[in-house]
């Protein structure tokens, strides 16, 4: 099962490259549950609830500029992996 959500061109980039548009689609992942796919260029992933829910705390704190999530910070970079959920 999967429903298609959303689709997002990419903006243009400064130096002439070719960007890919990017799709989410809704999946269910049997163990793994409500899943979300990322589709970009042809390719995709697929993440779980808890990496959804983390990717969205990330993008949250990029965009209010906490410290460590700008791009002229150093951080490091962390591994979230896929937890089945819990029924």
């Amino acid at each position: 099962m999967s429903n298609n959500l959303s689709r997002y061109p990419s903006i243009p980039c400064d130096d002439d490259c070719d960007a890919d548009e990017m799709s989410l689609t809704a999946t269910y992942q049997g163990k793994y549950g409500s899943a979300i796919q990322f589709t970009i260029g042809g390719k995709f992933a697929v993440i779980s609830p808890n990496q959804l829910r983390d990717i969205v705390k990330t993008i949250e704190a990029r965009l209010t500029n906490n410290p460590g999530f700008c791009a002229t910070d150093s951080t490091k970079e962390r591994c979230v992996k896929p937890k089945p959920e819990k029924h």
